[in-house]
């Protein structure tokens, strides 16, 4: 769903994925393995009361375009990544340009992993300032679900 605003400026998507790629002749995107739910699998109980660090590639791709194609569009977007309880993991800030000759601005972010504090839904938000605020435009969720081997599991591994 799109949302515009104020700034000449609308947000056309956002998604997380494994990887990207960019066809080089046509500069379309391929978007693999969309990202709704990471399982973390553990031999040892999680310690819940910090942060844990998961390898797991993600790229974060966001579109946008400006709808009144004679003005440049230069805006400040964050990029916020929390976990269920509100608190902010990670926050990126970005500034967005769509200059002539161009109508869209495509933003890939690429990281290798994740800070995780317990089980649940986890949101990749992006907001847009406008005047001395930041609003929120899109909240994307991925579900973090963190289980052990049950003991009959470990005694199949130790064999």
């Amino acid at each position: 769903m799109s949302k515009k605003n104020s700034q000449n400026l609308e947000h056309l998507m956002t998604t997380v994925c494994n990887s990207t790629a960019v066809d080089i002749d046509s500069n379309n995107l391929s978007i693999f393995n969309i990202i709704e739910e990471i399982n973390i699998n553990n031999e040892n109980p999680v310690d819940l009361t910090q942060k844990k660090f998961i390898q797991v590639p993600f790229e974060l791709i966001s579109v946008w375009r400006r709808l009144d194609t004679s003005i440049e569009i230069s805006a400040d977007l964050k990029i916020i990544f929390s976990d269920p309880d509100k608190e902010v993991m990670q926050e990126i800030p970005y500034k967005l340009e769509i200059k002539n000759p161009h109508q869209r601005m495509r933003i890939r972010i690429k990281g290798n992993g994740l800070n995780v504090t317990k089980q649940g839904e986890y949101y990749f938000s992006i907001l847009l300032k406008n005047g001395n605020s930041f609003e929120e435009i899109i909240k994307v969720p991925v579900s973090v679900k963190i289980s052990s081997p049950v003991a009959s599991d470990l005694r199949i591994l130790k064999k």
